[in-house]
């Protein structure tokens, strides 16, 4: 098989930007400018991803602008994993299966080389699990703060001696520091930069290389064969990260990608190829079928096989996921999406108490079995001669059940709204916070069912309410976090060939 497909900076200068996070900030803003405007181009390349920039929350908001997760009995394992199994949602899997084989039948017949990352590609990282990242963030960030250095000062850890002024001092410590310390609920931490958005479950990634590290981009995975990836790419329903290209992303926009989630016209069943990590659904009999497969509809890609799931519906075998099925029809952007976010992922506002709830309680047994001891001077009293004596308390961990009964509904409700509110940086007078908690509160207390329910979905339309109005797709996701940002003038427009020159020239 052929070799030798890498460029190198000797004898391709023009294609290699050295940008990593050593630099200078004057350094690195001029790398990425050429890494940008000149090698990975919008010209050259107008469809590729952008998850560092416009993209960033792609598969975490909805077209409502609520923050999501995925639902894990959507997810399946991928094929051709580098270690132990990696997951993603059911038909990105079934797409990224179909891309893999094609890139080696094509690396068999010597038209991708063989020193080539898209020769032979497997799947390094994909869906991350939110819960697992919450849980890492708290203990490590949160928790730590809290514990390690917010407790130290002035002694306020000789205050609590229970539950009750363990979270008081909690509470203070969100009021005193939470804006410079980050998010405290899944939501937040959603729309915050701490998170990888491999949480999607949209997402798979190639290779564990270092992100900033423009050079290795370049030369390992912008070789010869990368236009010809990228076409390869979009008729498998893919788009490739522009800022890191190992990654790929399922791209919605593309009816290559919305035909593995529908379906085509099942023509065989492809008995000889690989197995798909023992992933396939259940059927009646599911060692008799082998995987179907049909070809694709879309105009010019009629010769691309699609290898599809199948489901039985009234006794009749049909491809696609039943879930779907009514995109066969839509070409509607936002409904595409919406139907996606509705099948596949769940709003987190609903359990973001539930979750916070419970790692303050553990934070709190954490710290009554780690520190179970403290000595608590009693309080002076007027005319009392003698310095107040001092007692031994001890900490006593809590279980849920009486942990639940001292912060119930209200407290649940209250903290929901101050957590949030200040996450958003939302700042109102405490007149106006405690007004609109009382607003909360009479929804849950005039409620005849579902109180909690019905009075946190107030909160959450009423004072939180979604981070955009608008439709959300790849190309308006940019602007979910704010106005959209201040385009640059045309004189600052990299595709002026003079610039290019002159640019290269004061850089080398």
């Amino acid at each position: 098989m052929a070799q030798q497909g890498r460029q190198e900076p000797g004898t391709n200068p023009d294609e290699f930007s050295y940008g990593d996070n050593s630099l200078s900030s004057r350094a690195i803003f001029e790398q990425r400018l050429i890494y940008n405007e000149l090698i990975f181009s919008d010209e050259k390349y107008p469809r590729l991803f952008e998850t560092w920039g416009r993209d960033k929350y792609y598969g975490t908001l909805n077209t409502k602008g609520n923050t999501v997760q995925v639902v894990k009995s959507e997810l399946r394992p991928l094929s051709f994993p580098t270690g132990d199994s990696e997951f993603c949602l059911n038909f990105v899997a079934d797409a990224w299966r179909d891309f893999a084989l094609r890139l080696r039948e094509l690396s068999d017949q010597n038209i991708i080389f063989r020193d080539s990352p898209w020769s032979s590609p497997t799947i390094s990282k994909a869906w991350s699990s939110i819960n697992e990242e919450y849980y890492q963030y708290m203990a490590t960030g949160v928790f730590s703060a809290f514990n390690g250095t917010y407790l130290d000062v002035a002694g306020r850890d000789r205050h609590i001696g229970d539950i009750q002024s363990f979270i008081a001092m909690f509470e203070k410590f969100i009021d005193d520091v939470l804006v410079d310390i980050g998010p405290l609920t899944v939501s937040g931490l959603l729309e915050s930069n701490y998170l990888s958005p491999l949480v999607s479950g949209l997402m798979i990634e190639l290779d564990g290389g270092a992100y900033d590290e423009d050079f290795y981009k370049c030369r390992i995975y912008k070789d010869r064969n990368f236009q010809l990836v990228v076409g390869l790419a979009e008729q498998y329903g893919f788009a490739i990260d522009k800022n890191i290209p190992w990654r790929l992303v399922a791209d919605l926009r593309n009816p290559a990608m919305r035909e593995y989630m529908y379906g085509v016209p099942i023509v065989g069943f492809d008995a000889d190829a690989p197995p798909p990590e023992d992933c396939d659904p259940v059927y009646t009999n599911p060692d008799a079928i082998p995987r179907a497969f049909g070809y694709s509809q879309i105009p010019g890609l009629e010769d691309v096989v699609r290898r599809n799931n199948v489901y039985v519906d009234e006794g009749e075998l049909k491809p696609g996921y039943p879930q779907y099925q009514q995109l066969k029809e839509v070409s509607d952007q936002e409904k595409i999406y919406e139907t996606l976010y509705e099948q596949a992922y769940e709003e987190t506002w609903h359990t973001d108490m539930r979750h916070l709830s419970d790692y303050i309680l553990n934070f709190y047994n954490t710290y009554a079995e780690t520190n179970s001891l403290t000595a608590v001077r009693d309080p002076f009293l007027v005319g009392q001669e003698c310095t107040p004596p001092v007692r031994m308390i001890e900490r006593l961990p809590i279980e849920l059940e009486a942990f639940e009964e001292l912060y119930s509904d209200r407290w649940r409700l209250k903290t929901f709204y101050v957590a949030r509110s200040m996450e958003r940086a939302t700042r109102l007078s405490r007149n106006n916070s405690t007004r609109n908690i009382q607003e909360i509160m009479n929804v849950y207390n005039l409620s005849r069912t579902d109180g909690y329910k019905r009075a946190l979905r107030y909160a959450q339309e009423k004072f939180i309410g979604p981070k955009i109005t608008s439709q959300l797709t790849l190309d308006t996701v940019g602007d979910i976090m704010g106005s959209k940002e201040t385009q640059g003038s045309q004189e600052d427009d990299l595709s002026n060939s003079g610039r290019q020159s002159r640019l290269r020239r004061n850089l080398y």
